[in-house]
């Protein structure tokens, strides 16, 4: 009897493909050349999310700590002009 199981296309395709083989390095077809490609082109699209994705984290924080230091500045300002009222 078969068995059947679920293998996701995702997780399978972030194994590291290879085979064993007798013959030396270079001597790889152009078929497992190019899925090597692929993979390489793979892993480096999936590096590059990660990297955008750390950005935009940044560039959103840094967007909110320039609104927070402008509060502050606004506010600071009003009273700086209020202490200078104060004191004519």
């Amino acid at each position: 009897m078969t068995e059947y199981r679920h293998m996701s296309y995702r997780e399978e395709s972030r194994k590291n493909y290879g085979k064993w083989t007798t013959v030396s390095p270079g001597s790889l077809d152009s078929e497992q050349l190019k899925v090597g490609a692929l993979l390489r082109i793979a892993d480096a699209l999936e590096k590059q999310n990660s990297d955008v994705e750390t950005l935009r984290s940044r560039c959103l924080n840094a967007e909110s700590e320039s609104r927070r230091l402008s509060a502050t500045n606004t506010r600071l300002r009003k009273e700086l002009r209020e202490v200078r009222k104060v004191k004519s």
